[in-house]
């Protein structure tokens, strides 16, 4: 029988402790959970839009 090993999301909470999702890539260079994956993109694209509209001015 063979069993799957679950590799784990590898964001620290402030507190320290790690966050206990599953990784949504196991084979990625960068292991998060679909949760902590979601915050990347909304920060890149926050500073994104911010880089944007300062250029613009």
């Amino acid at each position: 029988m063979t069993t799957k090993q679950i590799i784990r999301c590898r964001y620290l909470r402030r507190s320290g402790e790690q966050c206990t999702g599953e990784a949504a890539d196991p084979a990625a260079d960068v292991l998060l959970c679909l949760k902590h994956m979601a915050r990347v993109v909304e920060h890149a694209r926050a500073t994104y839009n911010r880089f944007r509209r300062e250029a613009t001015r």
